[in-house]
C-alpha cells in the first residue's frame, strides 16, 4: 500500500511534537504548516509561529520558560499590534496602521490602562495623549498640531474643550 505525501508529513509532525526540549509542528489536514514552536525544559520556550492556511503569519507568541512574554498579531502579512507581558500580564500594548507606523500605544497594569496612552494619526503626528486613560487632562492635537486640552472622569467629558494658542488656553466651546 502507497502512503501520501500528507501521511508521512503527519507522521513527522507527531513524531517531532513528541519528546522534550525539542521542537513542535502542528499542520493542516492540507499539509501547511499551522504552529511551528519549542519546548524547554517541558515548557514553550523562545518563538511560537501561528500561521494561516494560505501560509501568512497570523500570530507570533514569544515564551520565557513557559511564561508569555510578548504577542504579535498580523492582518493580511501586515503586524497589526505588538504586546508585552511581564509575570502572564499584559503590560504594554501598540496597534499599528498597514503602512507599519504606530496607531496607539499603552502601558497596562495587569490589562488596566493606567499610565500614558498616545494615538497617532497615519503620518506618525500625535492626535492624543493621556497620562490616566478615562480620567483627567487629555491633549488632543488636530492634523495641523494645534493642541486642545480637554478633561474627562470615567470617560465623560467634565470641562469644556480649550485651544492652547502660545501659553493660552482658549475655550472653544461651551
Amino acid at each position: 500500500m502507497r502512503r501520501s505525501k500528507l501521511y508521512w508529513l503527519m507522521i513527522i509532525a507527531t513524531i517531532a511534537s513528541c519528546g522534550d526540549g525539542d521542537g513542535y509542528s502542528e499542520y493542516y489536514d492540507s499539509g501547511v504548516l499551522k504552529i511551528k514552536g519549542s519546548y524547554s525544559e517541558g515548557v514553550k520556550n523562545g518563538d511560537w509561529f501561528h500561521f494561516k492556511e494560505n501560509k501568512d503569519t497570523l500570530r507570533v507568541i514569544r515564551y520565557a520558560k513557559g511564561d508569555t512574554v510578548m504577542l504579535k498579531n498580523f492582518f493580511n502579512g501586515e503586524l497589526l499590534s505588538i504586546t508585552e507581558y511581564q509575570n502572564n500580564a499584559r503590560v504594554r500594548e501598540r496597534t499599528f496602521f498597514p503602512n507599519g507606523r504606530m496607531q496607539s500605544s499603552y502601558d497596562l497594569n495587569g490589562g488596566v490602562s493606567t499610565d500614558t496612552y498616545e494615538e497617532f494619526y497615519e503620518n506618525g503626528q500625535l492626535r492624543l495623549k493621556t497620562d490616566n486613560y478615562g480620567e483627567g487632562l487629555h491633549l488632543f492635537y488636530d492634523s495641523l498640531g494645534v493642541e486642545y486640552e480637554i478633561y474627562f472622569k470615567g470617560f465623560e467629558r467634565i470641562d469644556s474643550l480649550t485651544r492652547k494658542t502660545g501659553n493660552q488656553l482658549v475655550n472653544v466651546t461651551k
